[in-house]
């Protein structure tokens, strides 16, 4: 697969497969660049691929607020997962938090846009927005991130913060409707 960050200052867009697929994929004109696949119970796990690297994404934690990375290497079947944590974030109540990686490495994820067209952001040290999340699964690669070796991790896992934001809203949706039946 192509490096994301050969994409930088362009908006690209993630699908699905089929319409009642769980899975999402990246791609630019017939590059895959990455892929999500959804997986466990309520789809609270996903397993991702981008530049022939693979993770796994999990909610732990009270109230699922808090997601961890973990990568999947062939050695990381025979160790325990707590130690081969790659990074982790505790979102707050309003979905953002700052992604902490094992080696010191740290991005914000942060709310960049309005309420009802929300933009979410990775953001680095310098302040300057890295990757964007728009409605409707636009991802758009700044040029700050065209050196950035977190890009594509950064990239799927945006997606997967946002889907797990979606799912949180529906359920508090369906919880209010049917209080209110």
């Amino acid at each position: 697969m192509p490096f994301l960050r050969e994409y930088s200052g362009n908006t690209l867009q993630w699908r699905r497969p089929h319409f009642f697929s769980s899975d999402y994929q990246l791609w630019v004109g017939d590059r895959l660049l990455a892929s999500l696949n959804r997986t466990g119970l309520m789809k609270q796990s996903a397993l991702a691929e981008s530049e022939g690297q693979q993770w796994k994404f999990q909610r732990e934690g009270l109230m699922g607020r808090k997601c961890v990375i973990y990568p999947v290497t062939p050695d990381a079947q025979a160790q325990d997962e707590s130690t081969l944590a790659l990074a982790s974030i505790q979102l707050s109540w309003s979905g953002a938090g700052t992604l902490n990686f094992q080696n010191g490495r740290a991005y914000k994820w942060e709310r960049t846009g309005g309420i009802w067209r929300p933009v979410w952001s990775w953001v680095g040290s310098s302040n300057k927005v890295l990757l964007s999340m728009k409605k409707g699964r636009s991802l758009e690669i700044a040029p700050a991130a065209s050196d950035l070796p977190d890009t594509a991790l950064l990239g799927v896992f945006g997606l997967y913060l946002v889907l797990m934001m979606e799912a949180d809203e529906a359920s508090s949706a369906a919880v209010v409707i049917g209080a209110a039946s």
